[in-house]
């Protein structure tokens, strides 16, 4: 007998949990980020003399997410950065391919948003877009240090958090063609656990979260368009990622509120 099971759209904090397996794609040799599921940390010191970049990817692929990302110490002469890397796959020469949103704990020079294809190796300046052959390719949305977000009030501790969110979407029905919205929100904790159900709804404007009190909406925008098969959702790995200077340190934690996925049947 033929069963089919359904996989349903915003996951709950506990089934992501429980339901985080399989093969991982990871990249970072130092082992400075820790954690798995929905909640990964960092607390780590470069004492090397280069930049240190990586990531830590989730299990499952998703076409969305809202993503808390907090500085636990954040210092204006510190340019440490903590991003949201998602649409994370191998393209057809085995280099990485991704969007990612990067945000810094400092007063400017705290944000960016580009797509990056062809890395082949993601210690090298910018992940590569500087190498003298095979050079990876960056497509700047929001290039860094022309645009500043206004920093969010600080937590008794000291601690300072964004919210990141963005969700794959079809541009029209049947055009076989989609985008990803994404934004950046000041929130109140209220407002959060609010905007985890708001992640799910089927408008294709970044604006869905503009109903909710204790909401600032800070930056948000849409990629360009790129081909989908069969009004099918393009389901790729989602990744934690963080930039620690030379003699920096960089302490802060990322929390996955909300997955947004496809809902597809399975047969067995």
């Amino acid at each position: 007998m033929k069963m089919v099971k359904k996989i349903l759209l915003g996951l709950t904090a506990a089934a992501l949990v429980t339901s985080f397996i399989g093969c991982k794609q990871v990249d970072d040799e130092k082992k400075a980020i820790d954690g798995s599921n929905n909640d990964y940390s960092i607390d780590w010191e470069n004492s090397g003399d280069d930049n240190y970049r990586a990531y830590k990817s989730t299990s499952l692929n998703h076409a969305g997410a809202l993503v808390k990302v907090t500085f636990t110490d954040p210092k204006d002469d510190n340019y440490s950065k903590m991003g949201v890397i998602f649409d994370l796959h191998d393209d057809a020469n085995k280099a990485k391919e991704f969007f990612i949103i990067g945000l810094a704990g400092t007063k400017d020079k705290n944000y960016y948003v580009s797509k990056f294809s062809n890395v082949t190796d993601i210690q090298a300046d910018n992940f590569g877009t500087k190498l003298k052959e095979n050079k990876a390719v960056e497509k700047e949305y929001v290039a860094l240090g022309t645009k500043t977000l206004s920093q969010p009030v600080k937590a008794a501790d000291g601690s300072m958090s964004y919210y990141v969110y963005f969700r794959e979407y079809e541009t029209s029905a049947g055009s076989n063609k989609a985008k990803y919205e994404y934004a950046v929100f000041k929130m109140t904790d209220e407002a959060a656990t609010s905007a985890k159900a708001l992640v799910q709804k089927k408008e294709t404007t970044a604006t869905v979260l503009d109903g909710l009190t204790g909401v600032d909406l800070l930056d948000s925008g849409n990629t360009d368009e790129f081909e989908i098969k069969n009004s099918k959702l393009t389901q790729n790995q989602l990744a934690v990622y963080a930039m620690i200077p030379s003699k920096k340190v960089l302490k802060g934690k990322w929390k996955f509120l909300d997955m947004y996925l496809e809902a597809e049947e399975i047969e067995e």
